[in-house]
């Protein structure tokens, strides 16, 4: 084996581990994400109401060339997911700022 076929050899094992780095890094991302979601405090019902008023507005007759209304369930779920976006997003502010 030349020390070129060496190098190549070893270039190779660096670049899976990286890929797998990357992996690895971004599961535990979307965990963090759901984590947070899952203990965020539930909306309000004056919050989940707006929302659906929303969805209802923007499709008042059920057309299905637009959105779907949302459930309850998924209007929850959409607004504590941008709770865990926004408390991410501030986290990675403040460590910007030092």
């Amino acid at each position: 084996m030349s020390y070129a076929d060496m190098l190549d050899c070893c270039l190779d094992v660096l670049v899976r581990i990286v890929d797998v780095q990357r992996g690895m890094l971004q599961e535990m991302r979307d965990t963090r994400r759901e984590t947070l979601a899952a203990r965020a405090p539930a909306p309000s019902a004056v919050t989940l109401e707006l929302e659906a008023e929303r969805d209802r507005a923007a499709n008042p007759h059920g057309d299905s060339c637009k959105p779907p209304r949302r459930s309850a369930l998924e209007i929850e779920a959409d607004l504590r997911y941008a709770g865990a976006d926004a408390m991410i997003a501030r986290g990675s502010n403040k460590t910007s700022q030092r």
